[in-house]
């Protein structure tokens, strides 16, 4: 599927203190867009987020704590992958229009993703496709 998302390896900052992870920066956007919601998901055992795509939303994600099973697929293309990222492989996902992605928790530990998107969700003005992936 290589070109139709990406993915980016984030460089933690680290010291005594701690880490600090720079998820997104602006430089990541066409000129013409702005991201206009930022939200956590957290999601227990066994659970699933997503399976859906949008037409207009372009998407970032990033594992924070425990690991997603993700599934991907190009509507365009056809293609799909399969990716296990956990919370330690320091990268965000950036999915464009036209992709669809689930998140599903197979482990014990909570799954908690931070995702920011260049649409707000409204639901009068829905832009979100239910599409079965996992």
């Amino acid at each position: 599927m290589a070109g139709r998302y990406e993915i980016m390896t984030i460089n933690p900052y680290k010291d005594t203190r701690g880490e600090l992870k720079k998820i997104f920066t602006k430089a990541l956007l066409d000129s013409d867009r702005e991201i206009e919601e930022i939200y956590v998901l957290y999601t227990k055992k066994g659970c699933i987020r997503g399976n859906h795509y949008h037409k207009k939303n372009l998407e970032f994600f990033s594992v924070m704590k425990g690991t997603a099973t993700i599934v991907l697929k190009d509507l365009e293309n056809g293609e799909s992958e399969l990716l296990i990222v956990s919370a330690e492989d320091d990268i965000v996902i950036k999915v464009p229009e036209n992709v669809a992605h689930g998140f599903r928790n197979d482990e014990d530990e909570e799954l908690v993703i931070l995702a920011a998107a260049t649409h707000q969700y409204c639901p009068e003005e829905a832009d979100t496709y239910a599409f079965e992936l996992i």
